[in-house]
């Protein structure tokens, strides 16, 4: 079980990030990266198709970027406390930037 964690809003690192992805990781976009999170999107759409993998934005970046009401549905927004506690139920964490 991976955590991933992106910060850049890039279409090629979102698919190499998501060609590595496995059932039970989770992914948290950070910074640039709450754009990929927006609907709609390419990113989005390949990443929907990971159903068994959990998908999380940090809530801060994504009122930074006035974009929270835009957010994928099945996006989970968590804060900083939620981001630790992420970092501790995963055995790794790759950060994707």
């Amino acid at each position: 079980m991976i955590l991933h964690t992106l910060n850049q809003a890039s279409e090629k690192l979102i698919q190499s990030c998501s060609d590595t992805m496995v059932a039970g990781d989770s992914l948290l976009l950070i910074e640039e990266g709450v754009y990929l999170g927006i609907q709609e999107t390419i990113s989005m759409k390949l990443l929907a198709m990971h159903t068994e993998i959990n998908l999380y934005a940090l809530k801060p970046d994504c009122i930074a970027r006035g974009i929270k009401a835009l957010l994928f549905p099945d996006i989970q927004l968590i804060g900083y406390p939620g981001f630790v506690k992420l970092c501790t139920e995963h055995k790794q964490v790759i950060s994707w930037y």
